[in-house]
């Protein structure tokens, strides 16, 4: 169960992310720079977010083999 919902979380940040840099690029095609760089700077951190969520996810669900390394 963990693993779907961190996937789904991941998957929905993926989406945000990938939302967010169409608006930057309709803003920079419209003529402004700066809503471009700002929703691109916005897009990067859901972008982050997104990778954090599957490499969390997938760290925090294998199976644990041995204490003793800890």
């Amino acid at each position: 169960m963990k693993r779907i919902v961190g996937w789904g979380v991941g998957v929905v940040y993926l989406v945000l992310s990938f939302t967010v840099f169409s608006f930057a690029s309709a803003g920079r095609a419209d003529g402004h720079g700066e809503i471009g760089f700002w929703y691109s700077v916005v897009a990067t951190f859901l972008l982050i977010a997104a990778i954090g969520a599957f490499i969390g996810t997938w760290i925090h669900t294998q199976p644990k083999t041995s204490d003793a390394a800890h």
